[in-house]
């Protein structure tokens, strides 16, 4: 009993004190006043309770956002929060700039061909030895040996080459302020591989192409003869007969158009062995007369052993029957394997022996990198990841703490007003009788009017002061704008050019992702007259025509090389890497991108001509015969005490700018005016030097 009459007494207690919980206590003995207090207590507490349990529902169940923050990740962990948080995380590096060596190893194989023992100086030497004999010009044997030695300097420096550029990958940099996906840093090697092997075949071949141009447009020699010939024309009561250099023209079979190399880039022809003796022809040979006595698949003979050994394929030697049947017409044997043809490779039997060039005789890469090192040497400081949470205990306290002052403030002023409002309401429904008040109490009224003055004096200056202080106070902010487009970028930074900052999500980014560049040559380089139907036209039976056809075929030539030096320098610059942590503004973007591409055209503009003149330098300096004797006049002199006689080499004479005698062999501009029917061509000249005569003299002549 005791219990229960404590229970009801407790229950009656709380009761009563609820019944008359008055939180707007006025010390008022007015009844109807208490009354109303009274009521916006309840109201109070049930609007404030309402707005509580609401709160408190949203919060518990509506996700949350949070930043969470791990210090020192291990690769595991980093591992499983980019499976968990891939869109959001992000772990800083210690160390932005990470040299490939630490992380990345690349080895390759290359063409069985550099290993073989074709390449060997045995082979050549053997070649060279059984070649030597009295042969047709268009016999294989006597360029095979050339060929082979050809391709032995390529694989040799192939390789150097190879290991050369990708020692400068190795040391070169992946830059990133944060830690790169495994996926990510794969994707950057096999690009970064892709750019380094471009370069260094661009790099290796612009050479060989130069050289081989200069060499074909300066008609030199070839010690095989198959581009030239000579022919002896003795005077009769002279001691002495002119050795005639003539261009070998080639009828080939099913042509009827005559093919020279003095006036083509190129006459190949199918590689064969003649087994008959060789007759004089006058440097015409009739292929449909002369008739190979076998042919071999894939070896092309050509004016030059460069232009042979590029056209040709590897495709007999990877052939015993066809290798013996052509070892089998030299007067010694040798013993020599054959290349093996169930070794995987990517390149078919048929592939030019240029193409393979082209990839520097590699057949595979071979990359291995390890995450692990990238990881160790980015030494992540911290990584951090947005997640999404509910019912956070702790936010929901800090929450509701934050909003009570605020519910409880606004409650406790709306309420009374709202039992106020809710009264009159019911009174002007049910009509009751309300007690009135004398409206006319001169004292009432008095004290009125005085509230009123004072409310709007005090209102008034407090909301000046207010107003003056917030005009003439200085709050700095930072507003954040998330994935702002380039148009918000500009208009932010005409208004705060001095604190804006916007940082990027990729700290490198390459030119050419917002750089293009296009290259416009000058109009003669996409004119008529650098297409080979314009310069092989002209009548090679003249000898004017010889060297209008081989300006022309210069200035092809030029056009060529210097189209594929820009290209390789655009590319170049195109995949050179742009570093900023933050967004840069347009005209700083522009003013550095044109100051580096300035850069690289003058040095790419300094290295041509630094090649251009180097290759000009040793042609002149070593003298080498051209087949238009514009340098060199070949004579055979006979000694009068005996039958004997020997080749004598005399220089072309000429004038200089200054109008004065020259030398070929001193001056490398001495130059002559050549003549076209009778008539002067203004504005060329002829050259007298070898590379001069094409390279130098189209550099100095007009258009």
């Amino acid at each position: 009993m005791f219990i229960f009459d404590l229970l009801r007494t407790t229950y009656t207690y709380c009761r009563v004190k609820l019944i008359s919980l008055n939180l707007f206590n006025s010390r008022s003995t007015d009844p109807t006043k208490l009354y109303h207090e009274i009521l916006s207590t309840r109201l109070f507490i049930l609007l404030f309770g309402v707005s509580l349990i609401i709160l408190t529902t949203y919060t518990s169940f509506s996700p949350r956002m949070t930043t969470e923050n791990i210090q020192s990740p291990s690769l595991s962990d980093y591992e499983q929060l980019q499976k968990q948080y891939s869109d959001t995380l992000q772990c800083l590096c210690a160390k932005m700039s990470i040299p490939y060596y630490r992380f990345t190893n690349i080895e390759a194989s290359f063409h069985q061909v550099c290993s073989s023992y074709f390449t060997s100086q045995e082979w050549i030497d053997f070649l060279l030895k059984n070649g030597d004999r009295n042969l047709w010009p268009m016999d294989v044997r006597t360029s095979l040996s050339a060929m082979w030695y050809l391709i032995a300097i390529l694989c040799d420096h192939s390789v150097q080459f190879f290991y050369h550029a990708f020692l400068e990958f190795e040391v070169s940099f992946i830059i990133s302020s944060t830690v790169l996906s495994e996926e990510r840093i794969h994707i950057n090697i096999q690009e970064a591989v892709k750019e380094i092997q471009q370069t260094a075949s661009n790099s290796f071949l612009l050479p060989l192409t130069t050289i081989q141009q200069t060499t074909q447009i300066n008609g030199i020699m070839a010690g095989t003869l198959i581009n030239y010939d000579i022919s002896e024309s003795r005077k009769p009561l002279e001691s002495f007969e002119d050795v005639q250099v003539i261009a070998n023209k080639y009828l080939r079979n099913g042509s009827t158009n005559n093919c020279s190399c003095l006036d083509r880039e190129s006459c190949p022809m199918p590689g064969g062995i003649y087994l008959y003796d060789v007759w004089e022809t006058d440097g015409f040979f009739d292929l449909n007369i002369l008739v190979p006595n076998e042919t071999f698949p894939g070896l092309v003979v050509d004016c030059l052993p460069l232009q042979m050994t590029f056209a040709s394929s590897l495709e007999c030697f990877y052939n015993q029957t066809c290798l013996d049947t052509l070892l089998s017409t030299y007067s010694t044997m040798f013993d020599v394997e054959i290349l093996n043809q169930s070794l995987p490779s990517r390149f078919p039997l048929t592939t030019s022996i240029d193409s393979i060039v082209r990839e520097l005789f590699v057949e595979n890469f071979y990359i291995q990198s390890s995450y692990n090192s990238y990881f160790n040497a980015c030494a992540p400081v911290h990584c951090s990841y947005n997640r999404a949470r509910r019912f956070n205990s702790i936010y929901i306290i800090t929450t509701l703490i934050a909003l009570y002052g605020g519910l409880n403030a606004a409650f406790y002023i709306i309420t009374p007003y709202l039992i106020d409002l809710l009264l009159f309401v019911k009174e002007r429904i049910f009509r009751r009788d309300r007690p009135q008040r004398d409206e006319n109490d001169p004292f009432d009224i008095l004290r009125g009017r005085i509230s009123t003055w004072l409310y709007v004096t005090l209102l008034t200056t407090t909301m000046t002061f207010i107003t003056v202080f917030t005009m003439n106070a200085s709050y700095w902010t930072t507003v954040t704008i998330y994935s702002p487009s380039e148009k918000q970028y500009e208009a932010l930074y005409q208004q705060y050019p001095d604190t804006i900052r916007c940082p990027c999500t990729s700290i490198s980014n390459p030119y050419e992702s917002f750089v293009q560049v296009t290259l416009r040559q000058h109009q003669v380089c996409e004119s008529y007259f650098i297409q080979p139907w314009w310069y092989e036209s002209f009548d090679s039976s003249l000898n004017s025509s010889i060297f209008i056809s081989s300006y022309f075929r210069t200035l092809s030539m030029l056009c060529d090389i210097t189209k594929t030096t820009l290209d390789d320098a655009i590319r170049q610059f195109s995949s050179t890497t742009f570093v900023s942590s933050h967004v840069r503004q347009k005209q700083f973007i522009v003013l550095q991108t044109d100051q580096l591409f300035s850069v690289l055209k003058s040095s790419v503009i300094t290295e041509f001509n630094t090649i251009i003149a180097l290759i000009n330098e040793v042609l002149h300096t070593n003298q080498y015969i051209s087949g238009r004797q514009t340098n060199i006049l070949l004579k055979k002199l006979f000694s009068n005490d005996s039958n004997q006689a020997r080749i004598i080499a005399t220089t072309q004479a000429g004038f200089d700018d200054n109008g004065q005698p020259c030398y070929c062999s001193q001056n490398p501009l001495c130059n002559i005016e050549p003549y076209y029917q009778d008539s002067t061509i203004p504005g060329i000249l002829k050259y007298l030097d070898l590379l001069s005569d094409r390279l130098g003299g189209a550099g100095r002549q007009q258009l």
